[in-house]
């Protein structure tokens, strides 16, 4: 995709959530989840994820990508507007990601200096047969692709919704993929990581914060003597522990 686009709220459509063990589906009606169902990554499951779109044949569908193969990139380049700016980010789009389709630039802000140069996130699948299969079921079943997001895109959204105000927030959450914990700096998204450690073991979970804690030290994004005030996302409450 180019650009990030915002995913209509209410209007009716097909979502999907895809890891290396399989997929979680589910359709969108009147504002709310309806008929969730899990696949395996396998022949049979992708064969049943198949039937299962085809009974929404037409709704668009938008797939969420939770995997360790991502790439995210903060870059400044000079203001610039209109075919400029959409050459300029097409250029460093092939620069980064010539292997991947699935590549994205999103405007962020503007630097404060005197030249105030525009900043970008660049984000990428770098991966994408991991959604190949997938994606062919959708297309076989007859539903239009609305969009192909990260995880932590759409993580992001979750910061407003909180409405914390903490200056560094890491979000942590268990998902059949792993362990994905998303770091925010002032509300801003600053980089995510998956780990595939056992989420199930709380452990593994306290471990993975801690690493990630010297990881944001060593990228200089916050410093071990600053507080980080730390969320749990505990869709299926086994994170009684870890608090």
């Amino acid at each position: 995709t180019r650009g990030i686009p915002l995913l209509p709220i209410m209007a009716n459509k097909l979502l999907l959530c895809i890891s290396v063990n399989g997929a979680t589906a589910a359709r969108w009606r009147g504002g709310r989840l309806h008929d969730v169902e899990v696949f395996t990554n396998d022949d049979a499951g992708i064969a049943a994820f198949r039937d299962y779109a085809t009974l929404s044949a037409g709704t668009p569908a938008f797939m969420i990508v939770d995997a360790v193969e991502e790439d995210y990139r903060f870059e400044t380049l000079p203001h610039a507007s209109g075919s400029d700016r959409a050459q300029m980010v097409e250029r460093k789009l092939r620069q980064y990601y010539r292997s991947s389709p699935y590549c994205t630039a999103a405007l962020t802000g503007r630097d404060d200096t005197k030249r105030r140069d525009d900043r970008f996130l660049f984000s990428a699948l770098t991966n994408p047969e991991i959604v190949t299969p997938w994606l062919n079921a959708l297309v076989e079943a007859g539903l239009p692709v609305g969009g192909i997001y990260l995880l932590p895109v759409v993580i992001s959204g979750l910061v407003e919704v909180l409405d914390n105000k903490s200056e560094n927030l890491l979000l942590v959450a268990c998902h059949p993929a792993g362990i994905r914990l998303t770091f925010f700096r002032e509300g801003a998204f600053r980089l995510s990581r998956l780990s595939r450690g056992d989420a199930t073991q709380s452990r593994a979970v306290i471990d993975e914060i801690s690493n990630t804690r010297l990881y944001l030290h060593a990228l200089r994004a916050a410093t071990l003597d600053e507080p980080v005030t730390i969320v749990l996302l505990d869709h299926v409450d086994q994170l009684g522990e870890v608090a």
